[in-house]
């Protein structure tokens, strides 16, 4: 019971990996960044919209479309959504051939309380913006994946002491 339990588990680390090393592989873009035309010529960008939004993923957005408009298409902040740290990491390709990527701190519960739009950086092409949580959000998403782990001891203890009767 316990070597099928093992060779379960096994496997299952074995296929996580290789899916994890195939996301990396396809991440990387070999292509330089790029804008779309869309509907009525409209120039759209493509913005990659991580963390503790409404809707994460990959939207095209209007050319001189700010933060918070990005923020808006993907459907606002989630509850303990960190929002004076927002981060938008600038592709190398847009800021300059050095190969580096730029990343931008934006502080938008300081623009929501003074009204400065000079504070909102305009999204480039193939930025993606990233909004961490809290520290009570990473808490609380570390004491689920603690009751998780738990739930499947819970299960395993179970099933051993059921097959040993």
């Amino acid at each position: 019971m316990k070597k099928a339990l093992f060779l379960i588990f096994a496997m299952t680390l074995v296929s996580v990996m290789r899916l994890w090393g195939q996301e990396a592989k396809t991440s990387q873009r070999d292509q330089p960044s790029r804008y779309i035309v869309g509907k009525e010529e409209q120039m759209l960008l493509p913005v990659n919209v991580l963390g503790l939004v409404q809707r994460p993923g990959q939207y095209l957005v209007p050319f001189r479309t700010d933060l918070i408009s990005v923020i808006a298409y993907a459907g606002g902040f989630r509850e303990n959504a960190k929002i004076n740290e927002i981060k938008i990491v600038r592709s190398a390709v847009v800021e300059s051939n050095s190969g580096i990527a730029r990343v931008i701190k934006v502080d938008l519960k300081r623009y929501f309380e003074q009204g400065d739009k000079t504070q909102i950086p305009q999204i480039m092409p193939d930025d993606t913006i990233i909004v961490a949580g809290t520290a009570r959000q990473t808490l609380n998403a570390f004491m689920g994946f603690v009751r998780d782990v738990l739930v499947v001891a819970q299960l395993i203890f179970i099933i051993d002491r059921t097959t040993r009767d």
